[in-house]
């Protein structure tokens, strides 16, 4: 009886020691329940700039080699028919630019084409001046008016065109310089009519004083830029401690030579400027600088630049952001020309201006 009690006793006790511990369990999954990790997410903030069309100029800088002192040649040829006056006769003159140094009179029949150019020019500015005035009297006689001034306009031509004939008789100095040397040199040959005649040919060398800088350049884009240089233009040139010159372009050409070394003919653009010697700066070792030009190779208008580097490309496709209504999208664009040494591009397709375009991308 006594040994009942005992087992009674012992599974009483084992009972409760159970259920306090499934209370206990309930308690903690109740109070504490088990809550998921927090993440901070990263949001993209963005930079932008609103789309514009600008100008655009584009230069490359190019290589300018300087020399002082250079020999200039100046050739005349006449023949014994001609009436000629050498106005430079000694060496060691000093003659400024535009100096006369030769005269070649023209001939009779080119001094008889400028008399008769001369007159038929007066003789149209008398007809429109009649005219003109009829007009005013009567307000008859327009047409007839107009095609006066027309006339008066052809004169000026013509008379122009025998003018430089007469002019090129005339040699003057291309720069100052001191004459150093006059040499002559004569053939006999023959007119048209069999009648001999001799053929004279004069040459000046001087020895200009200044400074010569030439440009030469093979670049095609280079040699697109010929037509905005002109004899007697102003252009800038600076070296690489920032100090700038002006110099006088004498000429500006395209010339092709034969490479016997390449066997190949190349093309080059070439431009001769003058220094524009000032006063108050030491050029005494400018030949020893380096000295550079800015030359255009490009001028656009209303355009869109945009960075390269946010010029993305795939598949041969380019594309770049924009935030369009509030919104990151990829937007894809045509490219054109890369320009500033290849720091932009020229967009021709795909993006205007008014766009917001995303320059910058960072996480917060």
């Amino acid at each position: 009886m006594k040994k009942n009690i005992n087992i009674k006793s012992s599974i009483l006790i084992l009972l409760v020691a159970v259920t306090m511990m499934l209370t206990s369990c309930n308690d903690v999954i109740t109070e504490n329940p088990y809550k998921a990790p927090e993440f901070d997410l990263m949001n993209e903030v963005y930079k932008t700039r609103i789309v514009e069309t600008e100008d655009l100029i584009d230069t490359s800088p190019q290589k300018v080699w300087i020399h002082a002192s250079v020999i200039d040649n100046i050739h005349i040829t006449y023949t014994s028919e001609d009436s000629v006056q050498r106005v430079i006769t000694e060496i060691n003159s000093y003659v400024k630019e535009d100096d006369i140094i030769f005269i070649c009179a023209p001939s009779d029949e080119l001094s008889d084409e400028l008399r008769f150019a001369q007159e038929d020019l007066e003789l149209c500015m008398i007809r429109y001046e009649e005219l003109k005035n009829k007009y005013a009297e009567t307000k008859e006689g327009y047409l007839d008016m107009q095609l006066a001034l027309i006339d008066i306009e052809v004169a000026q031509k013509e008379l122009s065109d025998v003018q430089e004939k007469v002019d090129a008789h005339t040699v003057k100095a291309k720069k100052s310089g001191v004459i150093n040397s006059i040499t002559s040199t004569y053939r006999d040959a023959a007119d048209e009519f069999g009648n001999a005649i001799r053929t004279y040919e004069y040459e000046y060398k001087y020895e200009t004083t200044g400074y010569v800088c030439e440009l030469a350049s093979s670049d095609p884009e280079m040699m697109k830029s010929v037509d905005n240089y002109t004899a007697g233009e102003i252009i800038d040139l600076y070296d690489a401690q920032g100090f700038t010159y002006k110099a006088a372009i004498n000429y500006a050409d395209i010339y092709t030579y034969y490479d016997r070394n390449t066997r190949t003919n190349i093309t080059m653009l070439v431009i001769e400027a003058d220094l524009i010697i000032e006063e108050g700066v030491d050029y005494s070792k400018i030949t020893i600088y380096s000295l550079f030009h800015d030359v255009k190779i490009l001028e656009l208008y209303d355009v869109i630049l945009v960075e390269s580097n946010l010029v993305n490309s795939l598949n041969n496709q380019y594309f770049l952001y924009v935030l369009d209504n509030g919104m990151k999208t990829i937007r894809y664009v045509t490219v054109g020309d890369s320009v500033k040494d290849g720091e932009y591009y020229v967009i021709t397709g795909g993006l205007t201006a008014g766009d917001e375009l995303i320059t910058e991308i960072s996480l917060e």
